[in-house]
């Protein structure tokens, strides 16, 4: 159930229209996370950091990453930074954000509880 739930509120942005459009680099972003425990990044970077950081752990690079190592804990503590946040609509992915809207925003205090459990 955890994995379905950072999935779907990672996806609701388009982290790739915004990364092609801005030129931020979430990996930049994720190291200097490592380096100070602390984002500094404004909401469209951090979803944008989360969204591009999903991808890695469940379809690319990063997919074999333990569930206990540093870049999954970094993926939920990215889930805090960006629950809450509205999503602008020249980059929403309409098919996550109504999956969002449905299914988890309702009991969103529950859904936090799932996720924070596991942090």
């Amino acid at each position: 159930m955890e994995d379905e739930i950072l999935i779907t509120c990672a996806l609701r942005f388009d982290g790739h229209k915004y990364q092609q459009q801005t030129g931020f680099d979430a990996k930049k972003a994720i190291d200097s996370f490592f380096s100070n425990q602390q984002w500094g990044l404004r909401p469209l970077e951090l979803l944008a950091t989360f969204f591009l950081l999903q991808r890695s752990l469940y379809k690319y690079d990063l997919q074999y990453e333990p569930k206990d190592s540093n870049f999954r804990k970094v993926f939920r503590s990215l889930f805090f930074e960006c629950v809450d946040l509205d999503i602008p609509e020249e980059y929403q992915q309409k098919e996550y954000v109504q999956a969002w809207d449905s299914q988890y925003k309702p009991d969103l205090e529950n859904v936090k509880n799932i996720v924070k459990t596991n942090y």
